[in-house]
């Protein structure tokens, strides 16, 4: 989609920042102030931004003080796994103003396949639609390449 908008000459108003670390996250009232580090510059800077989606990297990983913050808060299924909701976000035992969206550790409520790389696209078309309330991507329909027939003798 990014790069339908950049041919068609649109600013998509994104803005992807790798290598980046957040160190911190400032609420107020023009939205969200980043107190970030680009690592390959070894530069800190600020950004203000209204929204903001952090790619924690590919390794299935939650940090450890992401779940101690939220551990009371947070809908358990057993001792080690929180339960997620089908569209992805974490299920919390009282609403939350914003939506946090799992994309690991999916494996109990998604099935073993949910973190394969060939499925991100497909997750994310969904985390999309639901971040946006409306369907900008049709995710009911097939949306298979290769299929497998029978050997015939």
């Amino acid at each position: 989609m990014l790069y339908h908008y950049s041919v068609g000459g649109h600013d998509p108003k994104i803005t992807i920042q790798p290598l980046t670390e957040v160190k911190r996250i400032e609420k107020n009232d023009q939205g969200y102030l980043l107190k970030s580090k680009q690592w390959q510059e070894e530069t800190e800077f600020d950004y203000q931004t209204e929204k903001v989606i952090l790619a924690t990297g590919y390794k299935p990983n939650i940090p450890d003080w992401f779940m101690k913050r939220y551990e009371d808060e947070v809908v358990w299924e057993d001792e080690k796994l929180f339960k997620v909701k089908r569209n992805y976000e974490l299920t919390f035992k009282e609403p939350k103003e914003n939506k946090f969206y799992i994309v690991t550790n999916l494996e109990h409520s998604h099935g073993t396949a949910a973190t394969n790389l060939g499925l991100a696209v497909q997750r994310n078309m969904e985390i999309i639609n639901d971040l946006t309330g409306e369907m900008r991507f049709n995710t009911q329909k097939s949306q298979i390449f290769q299929q497998f027939l029978p050997k015939n003798d």
